[in-house]
């Protein structure tokens, strides 16, 4: 019969696989564990980089925005400006009309007078 202290250590726990002859093994997830940290840190870096570079656009866009909204505005009064300076137009050219219209009446009521 086997000693009580080996029955035991058989049921107790099993033996130590580094003990063992033959190359030591890896621990699963050791070197990979390693290389998903590297990979994390490398995807961290790029999404700051990308972060960094898309606030480096807002910002010279939103210049722009700004530039294009004054020149908006400016271009706003210069037509408002045309605007005022045509309806003036018009209204010259309709008292013109109005004035031939007169001058074209009058000649009709009085005929030439021949000499």
């Amino acid at each position: 019969m086997a000693s009580p202290s080996k029955k035991l250590f058989a049921v107790a726990s099993p033996p130590d696989e580094s003990s063992a002859e033959g190359p030591p093994q890896q621990r699963p997830g050791g070197s990979e564990s390693k290389s998903g940290v590297w990979l994390l840190a490398a995807i961290l870096a790029i999404a700051v980089l990308a972060a960094a570079y898309q606030t480096s656009r807002v910002d010279e866009l939103s210049g722009q925005v700004e530039n294009l909204q004054t020149e908006l505005g400016s271009a706003r009064a210069a037509l408002s400006s045309y605007e005022g300076r045509f309806a003036e137009i018009r209204s010259s050219v309709g008292e013109l009309r109005s004035q031939l219209s007169d001058l074209e009446t009058l000649v009709e009521e009085r005929p030439a007078s021949t000499p």
